[in-house]
């Protein structure tokens, strides 16, 4: 067991480090926006709304969830 999560986690390592096709960059430099803007909307003073804060959070988790998986898109 010990020696399958090894060889996943060597393989998700390699496969970040391989090029990534033009789709998915711009597809992750979304990802990475979207990130971006979540976190600026969590930051925001507590004057606005509390709904605004967790869409922040929503966009933020959504973000890092794309840019990740994108990242580790690789062309066979």
């Amino acid at each position: 067991m010990l020696k399958e999560i090894n060889q996943l986690r060597y393989e998700i390592v390699e496969r970040a480090g391989k090029p990534t096709p033009p789709f998915f960059r711009s597809l992750r430099n979304a990802g990475i926006t979207m990130a971006a803007l979540g976190a600026i909307l969590m930051g925001a003073p507590e004057g606005l709304p509390d709904m605004i804060h967790h869409w922040g959070g929503y966009m933020s988790l959504v973000g890092a969830v794309i840019s990740a998986l994108c990242q580790v898109t690789v062309e066979e």
